[in-house]
């Protein structure tokens, strides 16, 4: 049967690889070897329950264990706990860590601080439990996106002759050029159609129409073939959308872990696949 606090325990176990993973020092020092209810035997020969056990190397590239105690508390943590991990620390001689649900006394955050060996202790919780109003941090974001989209409705190309009208057909916007016949300037019929629909866009008009009318010398090129043309015309509708969507911490975020001494705030993620999910779960849900 498992242990009381066994549950948290391990959702502390897998905050603590996750940072690892991101990159993130939480404990100015480079963690390794991450494992949960592990066992210690001390100087004075007893043997230890460690609830997270990990390692690192010290400047002279010593070993040098970290013990972290991990307490599910619903009240704050009292100054003996603080006390006992401290002597287990020595006997070890262990980097003490201390993570708690809710918080910690006066007391023990005053023990804890002032000891020889200070032991750094944190808040470890799901972001639905962490300190979001005391931290003045958003937990969720509420936003209103209006999305302008216009598409294309109509295309048309007049030309000077009717037989010119059947091949025009075949053939794509993009593959269009106009080319003053005069100066020998070839110019991308495209970039005339990005620009319309920029003007589209700043129109805001339901339905936008625009032509382009040849110039003297001009005609346009198609594979290489100059069609004589009058003007081309181009109508976009508006298909622009209004929608709300929240942006929830909850959706991105696996733990959080809050630093009792400097107040900083040190996250783990989800995992990539976890949080794409997320967002296409949200996007479905779109008003």
């Amino acid at each position: 049967m498992a242990k009381q606090g066994t549950k948290y325990e391990e959702f502390c176990t897998e905050v603590v690889k996750r940072l690892k993973a991101q990159g993130d020092d939480f404990l100015n020092v480079e963690v390794e070897d991450i494992s949960h209810d592990d066992h210690i035997v001390g100087k004075t020969g007893v043997k230890h329950q460690i609830d997270i056990h990990a390692d690192y190397k010290d400047k002279d590239g010593k070993v040098i264990p970290i013990d972290i105690e991990c307490k599910d508390y619903a009240s704050n943590v009292p100054m003996e706990k603080i006390a006992t991990l401290d002597s287990v620390a020595r006997d070890i001689g262990a980097m003490p860590v201390f993570m708690a649900r809710v918080g910690y006394q006066s007391g023990a955050q005053l023990y804890a601080k002032n000891l020889d060996t200070p032991i750094r202790t944190f808040k470890v919780n799901d972001p639905e439990h962490a300190s979001w109003a005391k931290s003045h941090r958003l937990r969720t974001v509420h936003a209103h996106m209006n999305i302008g989209i216009y598409a294309l409705k109509s295309f048309t190309i007049c030309v000077k002759s009717k037989k010119d009208d059947g091949f025009l057909k075949k053939v794509e916007p993009d593959d269009l050029f106009i080319v003053d016949t005069a100066s020998n300037k070839k110019t991308s019929l495209k970039k005339w159609i990005s620009k319309s629909y920029s003007n589209a866009c700043d129109s805001k008009e339901a339905l936008y129409s625009e032509s382009l009318s040849a110039e003297p010398n001009q005609v346009l090129l198609v594979n290489n073939q100059s069609v004589p043309f009058i003007k081309v015309e181009i109508t976009w509708q508006n298909n622009s959308s209004e929608s709300n969507m929240d942006v929830s911490a909850d959706d991105l975020i696996y733990g959080i872990v809050e630093d009792i001494e400097s107040g900083a705030w040190h996250i783990a993620y989800k995992k990539r696949k976890s949080i794409m999910g997320q967002v296409r779960n949200n996007g479905d849900h779109l008003e």
